[in-house]
């Protein structure tokens, strides 16, 4: 249910990505602080989370992190979030009445779950019911003072806060709140507890009747000076002078040279109904709580109602501070409507790292800028020529040297995907995106002892996750696919992915590798020089650097640029890295024999295929011939099932079992992308 109102994050993204916990720390235990906020000490330094925290209360944190966990998918909803935190940024007195408001509050949230179980202590049932006085206190400034130029969201929590206060009051006035303070116990007033109201008459009438029987025994035995005795647990000794005979019938306890000390027949017995009164009344207030907090529950629907609207104000209270903070340049995402025949679409114009830029450990972050698929006014994704990443692919290949910056490019993508789709800032001159409705990210390596299964495993179960599931409004982010095994297989499962991911299912991406004949082969063409793109939907771009040849010594630019990194330069960081010159050179003289090797065979190659100008017209890409065989097989699937996929934006292939699970494909992406191709 949560998947069809918001962007889905799977287990290794929220750990690849840092939102809770960094990367130094194990990817098992992102899910565990994820679900044990509740203060802020729980929040790493320099994850995402840590940005956003600011939240005054823990309800308040614990809802940012279902938010960081499940950002929105619906663009009204992000707008209409959005509205809110641009509000409060322009109304710094409305976000500080509400944070002073909010840091006065206890853990509303979890006293009223402890109410419910039956175990709340006093102080914190006390700590309840002036937290959600201060609360209802709140919303009523705010609908007084400032009404109807609350954005419609903040209007609707205001109209949504429930009416508790004659409620707090009936509960405020239930008991001494002075011995409950004081004391740690609840101590009723009159009316408020039937069961107490009826043992406190029974007291009060054996009270008098004592008195009474005193006044008897006085003129009856002629001495004023006779009175009651009181010792340990024989109350209510009538202490009758020493000279003064009393009737046979009465009983003596003790006595001294002066006094004697007798109960009557009378007195005997209501001593001992007023013993087991007052064991009924110790017995009244000890289940007075239970019943009190029982009462209490039975308003736990209304009760959480209003809780859950303060924690919405705290959430969008931290969310102002967190946009408040990113540092220039940030702005307001454009938050656009998808149509139903398009894809995806994100443009980030000098996009910065949230947390690496904000951490002070790098002082000059270089922003870059990413467009992925293409949107023009009429509301339609379409393709153009007019900048370099005007072109209207959705991916981008990305290569450039070791520590160019790759991994930072790619996850500060999805950050501001994830803060945009949260209703925050980003820190970039401009932003504006179609919300996409799954993130997928396969960064680092690692394997997975317990289960069995290796690093390059592990690296394919989360390929094939992707590919199941990936959407044309999915963002899908690859880091360096196909390390796991050797070169030639690496690359060819490399290959495979990208060209599906393009071809077939026409998500947007970014895909980075160190495999050169990758982009060579999908960009130029497989067989033919005059193939040209066979992969229209994907723009090569990589990070650019400065070399050094004679120091071994890499400047790192960051900069994205368009093009293909002619090198990767793993000697180089390896010599900036401390490994020995010597090592190092002879590593690189084995590299370039390598490197020889294979430019002569590519040469053999094309010189077979020019000697025949026929063979070489007639070559059709390998890739090329996938989509044609791949559009046949989806037909036929399509024609025994009745047809229809090609009109909508629906995968094709429905058929039943583990087949259909294989068959994730967009029939709108499959031609679109022939086109683009034959054209």
């Amino acid at each position: 249910m949560q998947n069809d109102t918001a962007l889905v994050l799977d287990g290794p993204t929220i750990a690849n990505l840092d939102l809770f916990t960094v990367s130094s720390e194990s990817d098992g235990a992102a899910m565990a602080v994820a679900s044990k906020i509740g203060s802020k000490s729980a929040t790493a330094e320099g994850t995402l989370f840590s940005l956003l925290n600011h939240a005054r209360t823990p309800f308040g944190r614990r809802l940012l992190n279902r938010w960081t966990c499940h950002p929105l998918k619906s663009a009204s909803a992000i707008n209409a979030r959005l509205d809110v935190v641009e509000y409060l940024m322009a109304h710094g007195e409305v976000s500080d009445t509400i944070s002073a408001t909010l840091s006065s509050l206890s853990d509303l949230e979890r006293v009223l779950s402890r109410i419910h179980s039956g175990r709340c202590k006093v102080a914190d049932f006390i700590s309840l019911l002036e937290g959600l006085g201060a609360a209802a206190e709140l919303v009523a400034v705010l609908q007084a003072k400032h009404g109807e130029s609350l954005p419609a969201r903040l209007q609707s929590l205001v109209a949504m806060f429930p009416s508790i206060g004659d409620l707090l009051r009936q509960f405020n006035a239930a008991f001494d709140r002075k011995m409950a303070t004081n004391e740690g116990r609840l101590l009723p007033f009159a009316g408020a507890d039937a069961e107490y109201d009826e043992v406190v008459v029974r007291l009060t009438e054996l009270d008098g009747w004592f008195e009474q029987h005193l006044q008897e025994n006085r003129r009856k035995l002629n001495s004023k000076s006779i009175d009651y005795k009181h010792m340990g647990k024989e109350p209510y000794q009538l202490e009758v002078p020493f000279s003064i005979k009393v009737p046979d019938s009465y009983f003596k306890l003790s006595g001294t040279k002066a006094v004697n000390r007798y109960w009557s027949p009378e007195l005997r017995s209501k001593v001992q109904e007023r013993a087991e009164a007052l064991e009924t009344k110790s017995m009244v207030l000890d289940g007075y709580q239970a019943r009190l907090y029982k009462k209490f529950d039975r308003h736990y629907a209304l009760l959480m109602k209003a809780v859950s609207v303060i924690s919405e104000l705290d959430g969008l209270v931290a969310l102002t501070v967190a946009s408040s903070s990113l540092g220039a340049p940030f702005c307001r995402p454009e938050i656009l409507e998808p149509a139903d025949s398009c894809g995806g679409y994100i443009e980030f114009r000098q996009l910065r790292h949230p947390c690496v830029a904000l951490s002070g450990a790098i002082s000059d972050f270089v922003a870059n800028d990413i467009v992925l698929g293409r949107f023009d006014e009429s509301g339609k994704m379409t393709s153009g020529d007019q900048d370099d990443q005007d072109d209207g692919a959705s991916m981008i290949l990305l290569t450039g040297p070791n520590m160019g910056g790759k991994s930072t490019l790619l996850r500060q993508l999805c950050l501001g995907v994830i803060l945009a789709q949260l209703g925050c800032y980003v820190p970039a001159q401009y932003a504006r995106l179609a919300p996409v409705d799954r993130l997928f990210t396969r960064i680092g390596a690692r394997d997975h002892l317990l289960a069995g299964r290796s690093t390059f495993m592990v690296e394919m179960a989360e390929t094939a996750t992707i590919l199941r599931f990936a959407t044309p409004r999915s963002l899908v982010v690859l880091d360096e696919l196909g390390r796991g095994t050797s070169t030639h297989d690496g690359e060819a499962v490399a290959f495979g992915v990208l060209h599906g991911l393009c071809a077939r299912l026409g998500c947007l991406g970014l895909f980075s590798t160190h495999y050169g004949l990758l982009a060579e082969s999908l960009l130029k063409g497989v067989t033919s020089k005059k193939s040209g793109t066979i992969e229209p939907h994907l723009r090569p771009m990589f990070m650019a650097c400065a070399v050094n040849e004679e120091e071994h010594r890499v400047t790192f630019l960051y900069r994205l640029t368009r093009g293909v990194a002619s090198k990767s330069h793993g000697m180089n960081v390896a010599a900036m890295a401390g490994v020995p010159v010597s090592i190092v050179k002879q590593a690189n003289e084995i590299a370039e024999t390598f490197e020889r090797g294979v430019k002569q065979r590519q040469e053999d190659n094309q010189m077979d295929v020019d000697t025949d100008a026929d063979v070489e017209d007639d070559v059709v890409p390998l890739a090329l011939q996938s989509d044609f065989a791949n559009l046949l097989r989806m037909a036929a699937l399509e024609s025994k099932r009745g047809g229809g996929g090609a009109e909508y934006n629906v995968p094709v292939g429905g058929v039943a079992g583990a087949q259909r699970a294989n068959e994730n494909q967009y029939w709108p992406c499959i031609v679109n992308h022939l086109k683009r191709v034959m054209n």
